[in-house]
C-alpha cells in the first residue's frame, strides 16, 4: 500500500508542477534517447504513472483520512478528477496542449501546488 502522505502527495504534487508547466511538459514529452531527465516521456507515460502506479483514483478515498490540508486534498482531487475525465475525453486523439479541458487539468494542478505551498508555509508558521 501507498503511503499517502509521505509519498502519494509529494509523487503527486512532482506530476502537478510538470503538467503546469508547458516548457517542462514538453522537454519531458520530447527527451532524446540517453538524455532523460524524468520518467515521463510522453503523455501515455504520466497516465501510466498516475493512474497505475500511483493509482491515483483509487487513493483518493484516503485523502480524507489524511494529515495535510483540507485546501490541498481538494486541489488534489479536482487535479486527479480533472485528469481522469480529460484522459476519458481524449481516447485515441493526439494530446493537445491547448485544449479547453487539458488547461482545466493545468489549472487544477496549479491550485494543487499553490495549495500546497500556503499549507508548508501555515505549517512553518506553527511549528
Amino acid at each position: 500500500m501507498i503511503d499517502v502522505q509521505d509519498v502519494w502527495v509529494p509523487q503527486m504534487l512532482a506530476y502537478c508542477e510538470l503538467v503546469a508547466d508547458d516548457e517542462r511538459l514538453s522537454s519531458a514529452f520530447n527527451q532524446k534517447s540517453g538524455q532523460f531527465w524524468t520518467s515521463v516521456t510522453g503523455y501515455d507515460e504520466l497516465i501510466e504513472q498516475i493512474f497505475d502506479d500511483l493509482d491515483a483514483l483509487g487513493l483518493l478515498p484516503e485523502l480524507p483520512e489524511s494529515q495535510i490540508d483540507d485546501e490541498l486534498k481538494l486541489a488534489l482531487d479536482s487535479f486527479v478528477r480533472r485528469l481522469s475525465v480529460f484522459d476519458e475525453q481524449k481516447g485515441e486523439s493526439e494530446f493537445d496542449i491547448e485544449s479547453p479541458s487539458w488547461l482545466s487539468v493545468k489549472a487544477a494542478a496549479v491550485e494543487a501546488i499553490t495549495a500546497a505551498r500556503i499549507s508548508k508555509a501555515n505549517n512553518a508558521q506553527t511549528h
